[in-house]
């Protein structure tokens, strides 16, 4: 699943169009930066709530931002599956 979905954001990149916003954050790092910034707060103040689907929501829109940084900075997938199994503790 999180390989699709890096493989569509790439797609949308890689035609360049004007109105992909994926395309816009790439371009912009500043954008980018303060899009990732504005997503942790909204995520963590729904954690405050306890609303589960408003914290499904922010958590993907945070994913989401997530994504594009690792691809605008040419981190590979395999990257970070790596780390992550690294991090895995054996049971």
């Amino acid at each position: 699943m999180i390989k699709k979905i890096i493989k569509i954001i790439i797609k949308n990149i890689k035609k360049k169009k004007k109105n992909s916003y994926s395309f816009k954050l790439i371009k912009n790092n500043n954008i980018l930066k303060r899009k990732i910034i504005e997503e942790c707060i909204e995520y963590i103040l729904e954690l405050k709530k306890n609303n589960k689907k408003k914290i499904i929501n922010e958590f993907c829109d945070l994913f989401y931002h997530l994504i594009v940084t690792i691809i605008k900075y040419k981190v590979n997938y395999k990257e970070i599956k790596k780390e992550l199994k690294k991090r895995i503790i054996p049971v």
